[in-house]
C-alpha cells in the first residue's frame, strides 16, 4: 500500500526526518483540487481543513471549482486560489432523458475546461475530492501527465464510473474502512489509502468544559443532531424516538441542524417542521436548517445523536467527540461504527429500532458521569486521531509517494 498503518486509530505512518521519500523535493509541488459544487457540505469541510494545515513550503494548491458561492470565497479567504468552471456540476445516476442529456453535456464541456486547465497549469497532482469530481477530471490526466487522486467518500457503488476512474487514478483515498473496502474492490490495495476526514480539534475543544451551558428551564437533555436532511440520515426515526421520550414524560429537547441544500431528500426543511408539529414533538424537536457554526450548538449539547446508516465516515460525529460530547450512533459496517467506541466514547444501536434509540438516550439522561466520562474519552480520541494537522501529513506523504 501507499501508506502503512500503525496505532490504535489504524492511521498510516506519519512521515519522519529524513525519510527517503523526501529526498528530492526542492520546490513546490503545484496541486489542482477540483470540487463540483460550491455549496459547503462535509466533503467541502474536509477539503478546507486539509487547504488549511497544508504545507505551503512544500506544495502549492489551487482549487477548480464552479466559482462566485461559498466555497470559493471560504478558499480564497484561506490563502487558496479558485479558478472558476462554469460547467461542474452534481451528476444525477437516475433521471429523465432529457435531464440525462444536458448532464453529459456538462460532463463533457467540464472535462474539456478542466483539461485546459490542467494543461496550461501543469499541476504535478489533481486532486479530486468526490466521485462525480473524478469523473470530470479524467480527460485532465490523460496524456498530459498529472497524478490522479480520487477520494472517495461515499458508500454508493459508483458501478462503470468506478471502473473507469480506477482505471486512470494513480491513488484512491478512502475516509473510512467500510469506504475502503469499496475502494479496493475497484483499484486493489496497493493504490488505495485510509485517511480519515481532519478537523480543527482545538476549535472544538472550547465546548468540552463541564457541565455543558445551563438549559432552559425545564429541560433535563439537550440532544443535537448534525446532517442534510436526507433519507438515510434517519430523522424519521429520531422523530419517533423523541415521542418515545415524551410519553415517558422526560424534557428532553432534540434540535436538528441542516437542510436539504441539493435537493436529495423527501422532504425540505419546512416538511421536516410540519411533520414534528403533527406527531406533537412542538416544544420537544426543533429544526433550525443549516447553521455555519455548530460550535456553540455542541456547547450546548448532552449528546449527539446521528441515526444515520449507512455513514461513509461522519464529520459531525468527529466534532461532537472533539467538543467532548458523547455519541448515538448505530453499530455495524459504516463510518460512526469505526469513529465511537461503543460504551467508551459513545453507545451504538444494533438496529434501526426507534425503541432502541429512545432507550439510549433515557440511559444518557438519566446519568450525567456518564456523559462526563464518554465525553473526555471521545475528545481524546478526537485530538489523538483526527486532527486535521496529523491527516493532512498523511495526504502529504501521499503526494510525495506520487
Amino acid at each position: 500500500m501507499f501508506l502503512r498503518s500503525i496505532g490504535h486509530c489504524s492511521h498510516p505512518r506519519l512521515p519522519v526526518a529524513n525519510d527517503p521519500i523526501l529526498d528530492g523535493v526542492s520546490s513546490r509541488v503545484e496541486i489542482a483540487y477540483v470540487n463540483h459544487v460550491e455549496e459547503i457540505g462535509g466533503a467541502e469541510l474536509s477539503l478546507i481543513d486539509l487547504l488549511a494545515s497544508l504545507d505551503r513550503a512544500q506544495f502549492e494548491p489551487f482549487a477548480i471549482v464552479p466559482g462566485g458561492g461559498a466555497l470559493s470565497r471560504e478558499l480564497e479567504r484561506i490563502g487558496v486560489a479558485t479558478v472558476a468552471c462554469g460547467w461542474l456540476r452534481r451528476l444525477h445516476r437516475r433521471g429523465r432523458l432529457r435531464q440525462r442529456a444536458r448532464e453529459l453535456v456538462h460532463l463533457v464541456r467540464g472535462s474539456a475546461a478542466i483539461a485546459a486547465i490542467v494543461r496550461a497549469r501543469k499541476p504535478a497532482i489533481v486532486h479530486a475530492n468526490s466521485t462525480t469530481a473524478a469523473l470530470f477530471s479524467l480527460r485532465a490526466v490523460r496524456g498530459l501527465g498529472s497524478s490522479l487522486i480520487w477520494h472517495v467518500r461515499d458508500l454508493v457503488d459508483p458501478g462503470r464510473a468506478g471502473r473507469w476512474i480506477a482505471r486512470s487514478a494513480s491513488a484512491l483515498v478512502a475516509t473510512s474502512d467500510a469506504v475502503e473496502r469499496l475502494a479496493v474492490g475497484y483499484a486493489g490495495a496497493a493504490r488505495t489509502a485510509r485517511i480519515p476526514s481532519g478537523i480543527d480539534t482545538a476549535r472544538f475543544a472550547c465546548a468540552r468544559d463541564w457541565p455543558c451551558a445551563p438549559h432552559e428551564e425545564g429541560v433535563e437533555l439537550e440532544c443535537l443532531s448534525v446532517g442534510q436532511l436526507v433519507p438515510w440520515k434517519g430523522y424519521g426515526r429520531l422523530l419517533e424516538a423523541a415521542g418515545i421520550v415524551r410519553d415517558r414524560g422526560r424534557r428532553v429537547r432534540f434540535t436538528v441542524l441542516g437542510d436539504d441544500a441539493h435537493g436529495d431528500g423527501e422532504m425540505g426543511l419546512s416538511a421536516w417542521r410540519h411533520r414534528a408539529q403533527t406527531m406533537g414533538l412542538e416544544g420537544h424537536v426543533r429544526f433550525l436548517g443549516h447553521r455555519g457554526n455548530v460550535v456553540p450548538y455542541l456547547r450546548a449539547a448532552d449528546a449527539l445523536v446521528h441515526p444515520a446508516f449507512p455513514e461513509p465516515f461522519g464529520r459531525a460525529v468527529v466534532e461532537a467527540m472533539a467538543a467532548g460530547v458523547p455519541v448515538i450512533c448505530r453499530g455495524g459496517d459504516h463510518g460512526p461504527a469505526e469513529l465511537v467506541r461503543d460504551g467508551i466514547d459513545g453507545i451504538h444501536l444494533g438496529g434501526a429500532d426507534a425503541s432502541e434509540l429512545a432507550a439510549a438516550i433515557l440511559a444518557l439522561a438519566a446519568s450525567p458521569s456518564r456523559r462526563r466520562e464518554m465525553g473526555t474519552a471521545g475528545s481524546e480520541r478526537a485530538r489523538t486521531c483526527f486532527d486535521r494537522r496529523d491527516t493532512t501529513a498523511l495526504c502529504e506523504r501521499l503526494y510525495r509517494e506520487l
